[in-house]
């Protein structure tokens, strides 16, 4: 029987500034049946109440911080458990409350932590991270895509400029962010979920997908968003459905299979 849904949140529950036909009725369904729901997303700039006050405003009911587990959250997290020291540098302003409890060090800290800090990527502010790094820190990567659809066009996201920390200090970067296994295995450990009751369920192969396999979960692939444009290299769903509405009956359908 299926226990848990960690369900992605950019083009699976909205899409192009709304909720997605069936979303909210479809989360508020699987929360009334006893399902224990986890949001994810790898948005690295927003802390979980934000994220939560947009989805209420979308339609989603009762959604607070608490249901949000974000590459920023995530990080955190793996920061506690290293018991590791941190630079902000290239840490988005709008996530930084989040890391209030950990240590601070700007000067040899453990880890360079990166999200997307747009304009704040600047030859000054590489410069300085790469010396840190090169001075011993590791680096800690909260997502990696490389670019994004902004409203004038495309532009670089994070995953460009840790590319160019990667080589230009000869490490790989850690990643808090979906598709890793710490990222996942983090949500299912928040409240002593198993990955073999586990359902994960987005639009993007590459990192939703991908992580149910990480894990060992099984998958659920929605067409909207990405899921409109499958690939055939990448790592296959489980389960394929046109949308998140459908989730309800798919939960009834695998747990009349299930044990």
């Amino acid at each position: 029987m299926i226990q848990t849904l960690l369900i992605d949140v950019e083009g699976t529950l909205i899409e192009n500034g709304g909720a997605v036909a069936g979303a909210p009725e479809a989360i508020s369904k699987l929360k009334r049946t006893g399902k224990q729901v986890r949001l994810l997303t790898n948005i690295s700039s927003r802390a979980p109440e934000v994220v939560a006050d947009e989805l209420c405003n979308l339609g989603f009911e009762d959604i607070t911080a608490r249901d949000i587990r974000t590459s920023a959250t995530a990080a955190v997290q793996f920061l506690q458990s290293e018991c590791a020291s941190f630079t902000d540098i290239l840490l988005p302003r709008g996530v930084q409350h989040l890391f209030g409890d950990l240590k601070l060090d700007r000067i040899q800290p453990d880890y360079v932590v990166v999200g997307d800090v747009g304009e704040g990527f600047s030859y000054q502010t590489l410069n300085a991270a790469l010396g840190l790094l090169l001075n011993g820190a590791r680096l800690l990567a909260l997502q990696r895509n490389l670019r994004w659809q902004s409203p004038t066009g495309h532009a670089l996201d994070a995953g460009a400029y840790i590319a160019a920390l990667e080589a230009a200090s000869g490490q790989s970067a850690i990643l808090s962010g979906k598709p890793s296994s710490v990222f996942f295995a983090g949500a299912l450990a928040e409240f002593g979920g198993k990955a073999a009751t586990t359902l994960v369920v987005g639009d993007d192969q590459a990192t939703d997908i991908q992580g149910a396999c990480a894990i060992g979960a099984r998958s659920a692939m929605v067409q909207t968003g990405k899921g409109r444009l499958p690939r055939s290299h990448l790592p296959q769903a489980d389960f394929v459905v046109d949308s998140i509405a459908e989730i309800p009956d798919l939960l009834i359908a695998i747990d009349q299979r299930l044990p």
